[in-house]
Order: C-alpha cells, then structure tokens, then sequence
C-alpha cells in the first residue's frame, strides 16, 4: 500500500554537475487503519503472558469480520506466528461442527435422546470418554455440553463423506482467505469415508486440524448467523475466499448456539457460568508425542475468540485464561 504513492527521482551524475532527469513527488496517502483494538489486545496479551507454555488468543467482530486481537506469549513466538498458521488438533472444539453437520443431516435435534456411554466402537475405532464418564442416555444438547465423545462418533457414522467438510466450510473453516496485511490457515477438514478415519474427525482427531485463527472464524461464523465472516485487519478491506459455501440453515446455528451457552453454564466450561451470554466449547486434543492440548472457542456479545494453550494437558487452563482475557477487556 506505501509503494503505489512512492516518489522517484532520475539523476545523471558527470564531471560537470548532476543533471535531473525526470521523477515524480511522493502522494499524499490516506492513514492506514487496523480493526485491532487496543483494550481487546491488552486485554489478550496478558492473558497469554501469564503462562508458561506456549499460549495464544485470537478475537474477531462477527459483525464486521474485524481482528480485535492476536496475542502470543514468548513460548508461542519462538515457534512463529502460530496463531495465525499453527495447525493442530482442534479436539472437542470440532464438535460444535459435527454437531451441525448431524443437525442439517436431519440425523438428531437438540432434544434427540442419544448414548453416552464410557466407551464405544464405532467403524472399527474404539472411543472413550474422558475418564471413562457415562451419562446413559442423554438428550443431544446434553451430550453436546458435556462433551461426550461416544455421542458424537455414534452420530458421525450416519454423514455422508462430505458432510463435516461442508459444514466446516460454511463457518469459513478449510476456507483458504486472501486478506490484507494478513497471513493465515484456518485449517484442514477432508472429506471421510466411513469408517475409523471418520468417527476421529468427529471429535477433532485424527486428519483434522485447525489454527486458533481458524477455530475463531468458525465461532465469528456461527455469530453472524452462520454465514462465513470475511476476516478484516486493515479498515475497508475485507478477505477475498477461496470458496463461497452456502450459510448454515437458520435452525442449526439456533441449536448450536445454545447448546455452546449451556456448555458454559452447566456444561464443561461451568467455571465461567457467571459471565452472562458467554457460550463456548471447549476442546482437549490428543496428540502422540505428549501432553493434550487445550482449546476454549467462544462467542461473547460482538467478540468472537479462541484461547489455545500447547500441552495444556486439558481444557481447563484455557477456560481460565478466557475468562481473564474476557475479565481483562472489561476493566
């Protein structure tokens, strides 16, 4: 954007002096302007800093598709702009996709009685729950609050291939984005045949990955009526995508959005029950070579975030870091 108002200047040098070619005076150009906003970055960076693993946090307007803030703490940055274009395990944060997918697929409703049970084999891949919990059956938004990873790999095996990518694709996640001033990856969401590789994908595992850029795309997506936000940093000039997926059928995103509040209020992220019209879904992501990590992606009035935390070894630590980032933005 500073090059297209440069000026130049040509000039010949010889014995007898110099002797102007020709040129052009430099433009006046208008002031650039970032969507950042400062009381949300603060807010997020020290939030981040307050850890010692790799941290990060990334916020968004759903309304306007803005950036408000991209915060990483110094064990993040040694590994580069991770949060950004760090791709890793999204784990129970990509059931609020499945979720949606079983939604539009007509394959459950919210109130839909299902399974949880401590342990299944769906597809040849055996699934438990997180210390083995069970809940017998349960109504979806129940099973969806609690995070129960059988519920979601016993819907997955009634989706077609396509179905989670789709969906994904709706909320602007596998969207590859072309902005501004912006580097990002959302992620990856392949399409999944039935069988193990499938019922994996269904809770975040496996083949699918995401950047905490891309996991806010999808909660700002979900927040502007499940239609995908084109992300922003520099005023006035929105993302150019790869793709233009259809939006989410206004019933799913109703659902999900208020299965994503009871996750908050009774749900895996209760510690933040007080918060008012703060929903979210909380993700802890396996990985081979160490400890789990943590992911909080939610929605809070026009903010749209993610707190990531490498080898959190849970969620936990990333619900408590959003909840001093969102403490921290209204001080």
């Amino acid at each position: 954007m500073l090059d297209e108002g440069a000026g130049w200047s040509l000039t010949v040098s010889n014995p007898g002096g110099d002797a102007p070619i020709g040129g052009r005076e430099p433009a006046v150009l208008d002031a650039v302007h970032t969507t950042l906003d400062l009381p949300t970055q603060t807010a997020a960076q020290q939030a981040v800093d307050a850890r010692s693993e790799p941290a990060v946090i990334v916020a968004m307007s759903p309304s306007t598709g803005g950036v408000l803030a991209v915060a990483q703490n110094e064990a993040a940055r040694t590994q580069g702009p991770i949060a950004l274009t760090g791709l890793f395990p999204p784990g129970s944060t990509f059931k609020t996709v499945t979720t949606s997918a079983a939604l539009q697929a007509g394959v459950a409703d919210p109130d839909t009685m299902l399974p949880c049970p401590a342990r299944t084999t769906v597809d040849g891949r055996a699934i438990p729950n997180d210390e083995d919990f069970d809940l017998g059956e349960v109504p979806l938004h129940t099973a969806f609050a609690q995070s129960c990873n059988t519920t979601q790999a016993i819907m997955s095996s009634q989706l077609q291939p396509s179905a989670m990518q789709d969906v994904a694709a709706s909320l602007g996640f596998g969207v590859d984005f072309t902005t501004p001033a912006l580097t990002t990856v959302t992620g990856k969401v392949p399409a999944t045949e039935a069988g193990p590789e499938r019922v994996e994908a269904a809770i975040g595992q496996g083949t699918v990955t995401a950047s905490p850029f891309g996991m806010t795309e999808m909660v700002a997506s979900l927040a502007n009526d499940g239609r995908m936000v084109l992300p922003m940093l520099v005023e006035g000039r929105p993302a150019k995508a790869d793709q233009q997926p259809p939006p989410l059928q206004p019933g799913t995103v109703d659902a999900v959005r208020s299965m994503m509040r009871e996750a908050v209020t009774s749900g895996t992220a209760s510690s933040l029950s007080g918060m008012a019209d703060l929903g979210g879904k909380t993700g802890t992501a396996e990985v081979a070579d160490g400890p789990a990590h943590g992911w909080f992606a939610g929605i809070r009035g026009d903010v749209a975030f993610t707190a990531f935390i490498e080898g959190a070894d849970s969620s936990g630590p990333a619900v408590q870091m959003a909840g001093e980032f969102l403490r921290g933005m209204q001080q």
